[in-house]
């Protein structure tokens, strides 16, 4: 029993010691990146706001939608954000005609540019100019440039959209100044998920200042954006 002993502690214990620290390690790591990306000052009171598309009536009742890169972007970052918080609830989510108004001083994330999305809108308003962008219905303006998605013709004669820019903003929420708010913005419904995939994956949105401005362009492929690159940035200074 002590020879067991002894190999016990001086080949199999100091092995497992060193998995744990490891996995320890690895997942503070991974927390701490997806915390850095988003910022939030409160993220157990975080609202999430898409954009209203047209109401469909049922034959019942009025029932409310949104476009479909807005509930793809809404996919692509919730695993990042309970990635940073386990506890987060992700569920607080609100169209944005129906966001209460004492909601607009949380934490916001608003998914959808200002055109259907009214928060966005007011937010973009409320904004200083300090990161030097806006957006006015699918026209991003950034600094000197302006970007806007394209629209083309496919092969079965129908007009999509064939490439499209995304717009990152994470700053100090302008209704609550103690606060922080993400807007993932797109010329056209696919640049919203664009800005989703590059808030996600792209390493520099973790090592960034908190005060961030991005346009990303993505091409489109039978209804899918492609990984987006960056082609524009602003970090207020």
């Amino acid at each position: 029993m002590s020879e067991f002993l002894a190999w016990l502690i001086a080949g199999v214990l100091p092995g497992l010691c060193l998995s744990a620290a490891v996995w320890a390690t690895s997942g503070f790591y991974t927390r701490f990146s997806a915390r850095r990306r988003w910022r939030l000052r409160r993220p157990s009171e975080v609202r999430i706001c898409l954009s209203a598309s047209s109401s469909i009536n049922t034959g019942t009742y009025l029932r409310p939608a949104t476009g479909i890169g807005q509930a793809k972007a809404l996919a692509i970052i919730a695993p990042s954000l309970v990635k940073a918080w386990r506890s987060i609830e992700i569920q607080n989510i609100f169209f944005s005609d129906d966001l209460p108004g004492h909601e607009y001083e949380a934490d916001l994330i608003l998914i959808g540019g200002p055109k259907t999305n009214a928060v966005t809108a007011r937010a973009l308003e409320a904004l200083d100019m300090s990161l030097k962008v806006t957006q006015k219905d699918s026209l991003i303006i950034a600094g000197e440039h302006t970007f806007e998605g394209s629209v083309g013709m496919d092969s079965e004669g129908s007009n999509t959209v064939q490439t499209d820019y995304g717009l990152i903003i994470r700053t100090q929420n302008p209704f609550q100044t103690n606060r922080r708010i993400v807007i993932l913005s797109g010329s056209h419904t696919y640049g919203t998920v664009g800005a989703a995939r590059f808030m996600v994956e792209d390493k520099t949105m973790m090592r960034s200042t908190d005060e961030v401005a991005v346009v990303v362009k993505t091409r489109v492929e039978q209804g899918h954006a492609l990984s987006p690159r960056l082609v524009w940035r602003s970090d207020g200074s």
